[in-house]
C-alpha cells in the first residue's frame, strides 16, 4: 500500500519488554495487517499490544500501518488491503450506510476525548465568534468533535464560525502556530505540547464525556463470521494491553516516546496518567456512542434517528472476555 509504514520495535525497547516476549508460545501466528489512524497517543493500547509481545502471545502475527484518518483507514478495509482496521464511529456509520457490512467490535476510548485550544489572545468560548477553526477530514472523530464541541458551547459550527479543512493533528497545529487560524480540537497528548507552545485551553470537552467510539477496531461482518478466532485473540490482546498500559508505567511511557511525537519527559507523564485514569477495563464498542452519531446526522437526515445503533457495533467478543473472567483476571495482576 503507498504510504504505508510498517513500524518494528527499538532494541533499547526490546530490552525493556524482553520478560512478556521470552514467554511466547511457537506455535504458527496468524498474518495479520492492521491500520491505525493517528500517532498521538490515543493509540497506546494498540502499540502496547504489539510491543509487549501480547498479539504475538494471542497467535498473531501483526504489521502495523498508518494510514491518516478514519476515512481512508475504512476505504483500505474495504478495498481488502486489512482485515482489521483503526476507525472512529463516523467513519463506520458513514460506510454503514453506504452499504458496506463494517462492524466494530473492540474500542480504547468510548467518549470524545478532545480539548478546544486556541490563540493566546482568545479568553473564552465566546470570542470564537467570527474566527476561523482548522479542521480534518469529514467524517474523522476531530470533524465530529469540533462541531459538536462547538454547539455544546452555544456555536454554530457553519454560521458562528469558519471551519477549513487542513488535515492531521500537525497540519492543524502548524497553521495554528502561523496565525492562519484561530482554534482546533485536540486530544491529550496534544494539548500538553499547544498549551507548552503558548496557545490556550479554551474548553475541556473531554470532560463532557461525550459518548463516542473512539480507537476502535472494525472488520467486516464477513470476515467476523469467517474468522472468528482471529477477532478474538485480536480483542484478547487489546483488552491485555489496556491492563498492561496501566499496570507497567515505565514501560508503557518507552512506548509512548518511541510511537508518538510526544518527546518532553513531563508531557510523557502527563500523557501518561491521562490515558490511564481514562481507558476502559473493558473495550466495548460504545453503543450509546453511535446513538449519538446518529442522532447528530439526524439534524439534515431525520430518517436517521430511528436507527438502530446496535448495528454498528459487535460486542460479543469483550462479552466473551468479561464473561469468561479473563478481565477480571487482568485486574487483579500486580
Amino acid at each position: 500500500m503507498r504510504g504505508a509504514r510498517l513500524l518494528g520495535t527499538g532494541a533499547a525497547l526490546a530490552v525493556l519488554l524482553a520478560g512478556p516476549a521470552a514467554s511466547l508460545a511457537q506455535a504458527p501466528r496468524v498474518r495479520l495487517p492492521v491500520t491505525y489512524i493517528s500517532p498521538s497517543p490515543a493509540t497506546a493500547p494498540l502499540w502496547v499490544a504489539q510491543d509487549a509481545g501480547l498479539l504475538a502471545k494471542h497467535g498473531l502475527d501483526v504489521s502495523l500501518i498508518f494510514v491518516d484518518g478514519s476515512v481512508k483507514s475504512i476505504q483500505t478495509l474495504l478495498a481488502g488491503d486489512v482485515p482489521v482496521a483503526g476507525s472512529v464511529g463516523t467513519a463506520n456509520v458513514n460506510a454503514r450506510l453506504a452499504g458496506a457490512d463494517v462492524v466494530m467490535f473492540a474500542a480504547t476510548m468510548d467518549f470524545l476525548p478532545y480539548f478546544l485550544i486556541g490563540a493566546p489572545e482568545i479568553r473564552g468560548p465566546a470570542e470564537l465568534r467570527g474566527k476561523i477553526g482548522a479542521n480534518h477530514n469529514p467524517g474523522t472523530s476531530a470533524d465530529f468533535a469540533i462541531r459538536v464541541g462547538l454547539a455544546r458551547l452555544g456555536l454554530h459550527p457553519d454560521r458562528d464560525v469558519t471551519l477549513r479543512n487542513i488535515g492531521g493533528t500537525n497540519l492543524r497545529l502548524a497553521a495554528l502556530q502561523r496565525g492562519l487560524v484561530h482554534f482546533l480540537v485536540v486530544t491529550q497528548g496534544e494539548r500538553v505540547a499547544a498549551e507548552r507552545m503558548g496557545f490556550r485551553l479554551i474548553s475541556d470537552l473531554a470532560a463532557l464525556k461525550i459518548p463516542f467510539p473512539m480507537t476502535g477496531y472494525t472488520a467486516t461482518e464477513r470476515y467476523v463470521r469467517s474468522r472468528p478466532e482471529v477477532i478474538r485473540g485480536f480483542t484478547r490482546a487489546i483488552t491485555e494491553a489496556i491492563h498492561y498500559f496501566k499496570q507497567h508505567r515505565e514501560t508503557s511511557i518507552a512506548i509512548l516516546a518511541r510511537r508518538s511525537h510526544l518527546k518532553d519527559r513531563a508531557a510523557l507523564e502527563e500523557t501518561y496518567r491521562w490515558y490511564q485514569q481514562h481507558l476502559p477495563e473493558a473495550p466495548y464498542p460504545p453503543v450509546e456512542g453511535f446513538r449519538v452519531i446518529l442522532q447528530e446526522l439526524a439534524r439534515t437526515r431525520p430518517e436517521l434517528a430511528a436507527m438502530d445503533p446496535q448495528k454498528f457495533a459487535d460486542t460479543s467478543f469483550v462479552k466473551g472476555l468479561e464473561d469468561s473472567g479473563f478481565i477480571r483476571a487482568l485486574s487483579r495482576r500486580p
